[in-house]
C-alpha cells in the first residue's frame, strides 16, 4: 500500500505544479508508468483523488467551501505509521473530524514514537487528542458562566 499513498502524493504534486491542460492526466500516468507503476495502480490513486474532490461537490456540481489546506505528509511523518493508518487519519483530516491543529498534534505524538503506528494505535491516539481539547473546551465553559 505505501506505493498507492506515494502515487497519490506524486499525482496530487503534479496537479499542483502544472496549467491547466488536457493531457496533464496522460502526461502524470506516462511518467509514473516509466517509473515502473503498475495502470491498475495509477488508475486507483486517479480514483481516491477524484472521489475526494467530487464529496466537495454538491449535486448541481457546484464546489463547496472547502476548509481544509491541502496536507501532504513528509516522508518522515509516513515512515511513523502503517499506510493504513496514513490512509485513516487523511480521511479523519478530510471528512472534517479532525481540525488542522489536531492533525499537527497528531503528527508531532507520531514522530514521538519510537515504533511505526498502526490503525489501532492511531485510533487510540486521536481519541486520546480529541478527549484533551474536549476537557479544556468544557472547563472553558464552566469558568465562563461562573
Amino acid at each position: 500500500m505505501k506505493n498507492f499513498d506515494k502515487i497519490v502524493d506524486l499525482i496530487i504534486k503534479e496537479l499542483l505544479s502544472v496549467d491547466d491542460s488536457e493531457d496533464t492526466e496522460k502526461n502524470i500516468v506516462m511518467r509514473l508508468l516509466k517509473h515502473g507503476y503498475k495502470i491498475d495502480q495509477i488508475d486507483e490513486a486517479f480514483e481516491f483523488i477524484i472521489k475526494k474532490i467530487r464529496e466537495h461537490h454538491d449535486e448541481d456540481g457546484e464546489e463547496r467551501t472547502i476548509s481544509r489546506k491541502i496536507r501532504i505528509l513528509t516522508d518522515r511523518e509516513k515512515y511513523k505509521m502503517t499506510s493504513e493508518a496514513h490512509r485513516l487519519l487523511l480521511e479523519h483530516y478530510y471528512n472534517d473530524n479532525l481540525s488542522s491543529r489536531d492533525l499537527e498534534d497528531i503528527l508531532s505524538q507520531i514522530e514521538q514514537n519510537n515504533h511505526i503506528l498502526d490503525t489501532e494505535h492511531l485510533e487510540e491516539l486521536i481519541h486520546r487528542i480529541l478527549f484533551k481539547k474536549s476537557a479544556h473546551s468544557s472547563r472553558f465553559y464552566y469558568q465562563q458562566i461562573n
